[in-house]
C-alpha cells in the first residue's frame, strides 16, 4: 500500500478538531445523513483530557462515524 493511501485511511479515522464554530456548523450540516459524535471538553478538566485518548481509539473502532472535537471553549 502506498504511503499516501495508508496515510489518508488514518486520516479518516481520526478525530477531527474544529477550530471555530463556523467549522463546526459545516461539519453539523455535511453529517445530517450520518452518525457523528462530538466531544465537547473543557482543557483544565482532567476527566474530558483523559477522554481524549477514549475518542481517539472509538473514532479507530468505528470508521463509519465521524468524531468531532471543537475547541475547549465556544
Amino acid at each position: 500500500m502506498a504511503a499516501g493511501a495508508a496515510e489518508a485511511g488514518e486520516a479518516a479515522v481520526a478525530v477531527v478538531e474544529v477550530g471555530s464554530a463556523q467549522q463546526f456548523e459545516e461539519l453539523l450540516r455535511l453529517k445530517t445523513k450520518s452518525l457523528l459524535v462530538v466531544h465537547f471538553w473543557a482543557p483544565w478538566a482532567p476527566q474530558c483530557v483523559q477522554m481524549n485518548d477514549v475518542m481517539a481509539e472509538l473514532a479507530k473502532e468505528h470508521p463509519h462515524v465521524s468524531f468531532v472535537k471543537p475547541p475547549g471553549i465556544f
